[in-house]
């Protein structure tokens, strides 16, 4: 567990530094927001250590794996806002921005599983079992979903507007269904 606390710490200031480096690429309003990322995947990373170490509760893993989701994000996006915007720079900037985006579902999902098993750590019957399975086929099908969807990425992810890039791995219809010879 302190690897994995050191590790989102390293993410996360290398995500601040790469927004620094990014900055003059950046709108202001994306700037801020990448730079309050790195800053809140350590609370999340010590709050969740915190968590697992006194209690032995589950949530402090997701709480962990949120940090460390939230410092790739930031990391990636500033990484893919500063290739786009200075092309042979850098290389896989589109592939980084494709990255934010990605890990932005893993984030939403720790959070609705914090939910489903606050306060104790456990669903709160047997019957939630379907619930928590569900949010997993979902989540499943989501991050394949992101990851070939066609069309443009908004860096930094998720949502930005700074820069643009199209997704690498995104499967248009043509390559599905190819036009008959």
């Amino acid at each position: 567990m302190p690897i994995l606390c050191a590790l989102v710490a390293a993410l996360s200031l290398a995500a601040t530094a790469a927004t620094v480096m990014a900055w003059n690429d950046l709108l202001i309003r994306d700037a801020v927001f990448n730079m309050v990322k790195g800053p809140a995947a350590m609370v999340y990373a010590g709050l969740g250590a915190l968590v697992v170490r006194r209690a032995r509760n589950p949530i402090g893993w997701f709480l962990l794996g949120d940090g460390g989701f939230l410092a790739i994000m930031a990391l990636s996006s500033a990484y893919a806002v500063r290739g786009v915007s200075h092309p042979g720079t850098l290389p896989a900037a589109a592939a980084a921005g494709l990255l934010a985006q990605w890990s932005f579902v893993p984030v939403v999902t720790g959070v609705a599983f914090m939910l489903l098993l606050f306060p104790i750590g456990t669903l709160p019957s047997r019957r939630w079992r379907p619930v928590a399975a569900l949010e997993l086929v979902a989540t499943a099908i989501t991050l394949v979903g992101v990851a070939v969807q066609p069309g443009l990425v908004g860096l930094p992810a998720p949502g930005g507007t700074s820069a643009t890039v199209v997704n690498p791995f995104g499967v248009t219809r043509s390559a599905l269904c190819p036009p008959p010879s």
